[in-house]
């Protein structure tokens, strides 16, 4: 498997469980079972450059290598088909 990094942009004033958390729970257990894999996480509401950058419209929105934008509630599987 090629090198991955997967960047999970949330939004901090969601309250609850949200699909932000499971996202981001998601690709930081791919990056710990997996060498090739790092997870990061940024909050919106502080990183209005990034959000600009990826054009994010809504969250839980991850980013895969810069290149390759996703949006929405995403399960393991999922997650594992984009990262191929």
């Amino acid at each position: 498997m090629k090198p991955r990094q997967i960047v999970s942009y949330m939004d901090s004033y969601v309250p609850g469980r949200s699909q932000d958390e499971i996202a981001e729970e998601l690709a930081q257990h791919i990056a710990a079972l997996n060498p090739h894999v790092t997870a990061e996480v940024y909050d919106l509401a502080h990183f209005e450059g990034l959000k600009e950058r990826y054009q994010v419209m809504s969250v839980p929105c991850l980013v895969v290598n810069e290149d390759q934008v996703t949006f929405g509630k995403k399960n393991i599987r999922q997650l594992v088909d984009i990262l191929k």
